[in-house]
């Protein structure tokens, strides 16, 4: 679950849009019966329409996968 804070009235991303993103994890200690918290610390979207056949197509490709963790003491 990603968690985004947004201005009032504000849609933080349109559904289905897809955003490359840097967050803060939160693991609970009962994994798996509840959820892994991702809170947004960066987010930005790819700009365009996620309806469009074309959507897909403008995504930028990206070689890297980065996961960094530590214990949050």
């Amino acid at each position: 679950m990603l968690r985004v804070c947004s201005p009032f009235n504000d849609m933080a991303l349109p559904d289905n849009a897809v955003a490359f993103v840097s967050a803060k994890v939160c693991v609970p200690a009962t994994i798996p019966r509840d959820a892994v918290l991702l809170e947004g610390i960066c987010v930005v979207d790819v700009p365009g329409d996620p309806a469009s056949d074309s959507y897909e197509s403008s995504i930028p490709e990206s070689q890297e996968d980065v996961l960094a963790l530590t214990n949050g003491a």
